[in-house]
């Protein structure tokens, strides 16, 4: 079911900060700022061509665009990467109710939609990733937990005898 135009003319931002890229206006409703827009349309072109949130939060480093005085992390870059607000849709009521056209979009939806794909098809794996492992002083190709572990003992015992 499609919201009404009257609906989306009521619909107000009733987050706290406005999203990088927005400021509210006296109404309440979110409108673009030009410069941080262009940013994040960056921010979305260059996760489409590094498919990296690490070669992105690098890239941005080198560029010395920082996020509010520091540099980028990986976990700001997915909230905004991820975040419906800027291809124009809130939510009102929780997941279940997105609301289109609700403020201009700074990004495009099939452009949007691209990096979602592209960020699901990143989804980590279990196990520990490099950086991970780097991050955390963690040697050895995958973490391997007790059972997998017990397992393989089990199986390699049992072959044994």
């Amino acid at each position: 079911m499609s919201p009404s135009d009257g609906e989306i003319r009521r619909v107000r931002f009733r987050g706290g900060q406005a999203p990088l890229g927005y400021r509210r206006d006296r109404t309440g409703r979110l409108r673009p700022v030009p410069r941080e827009a262009a940013l994040v349309r960056l921010l979305f072109r260059d996760y489409l061509r590094l498919s990296s949130l690490g070669a992105l939060a690098n890239s941005l480093k080198r560029q010395r665009l920082a996020h509010r005085g520091q540099p980028w992390s990986r976990q700001a870059l997915l909230w905004i990467l991820r975040n419906d607000v800027y291809r124009g849709v809130l939510r009102k009521g929780g997941a279940a109710s997105p609301i289109p056209g609700a403020h201009p979009a700074i990004v495009s939806s099939a452009a949007f939609m691209r990096v979602q794909r592209v960020l699901e098809s990143r989804r980590r794996s279990p196990g520990w990733s490099a950086q991970d492992k780097q991050d955390q002083g963690v040697s050895g190709e995958r973490r391997v937990d007790a059972l997998t572990l017990a397992a393989l003992f089990k199986k390699k015992a049992a072959a044994l005898a």
